[in-house]
């Protein structure tokens, strides 16, 4: 499961930032009137709201791990048997 959700944020935190380099520069550029200024519209990285982000759902996963973990571990772990009633 752990794998599983590091693939999926990887990926979406690479896509994502690829489609940004792609785009928005010339997304920025294209608002700006010809002739009127030029815009040099490099894409940059603000590391440190950069590193809080991935912080904040790398605990937010963690802690999310952990709780579907403790549930399937007391779910396993229940030996009541239970009759199912349709």
């Amino acid at each position: 499961m752990t794998g599983v959700v590091l693939t999926a944020a990887l990926v979406g935190i690479a896509s994502g930032w690829l489609v940004g380099y792609l785009v928005i520069p010339e997304m920025a550029r294209s608002t700006i009137p010809d002739g009127v200024a030029q815009l040099p519209a490099r894409l940059g990285l603000e590391w440190p709201l950069w590193l809080a982000s991935l912080g904040g759902f790398g605990a937010a996963t963690a802690g999310l791990l952990v709780h579907q973990g403790r549930r399937i571990r007391a779910q396993a772990r229940d030996s009541e048997y239970r009759e199912e009633v349709r």
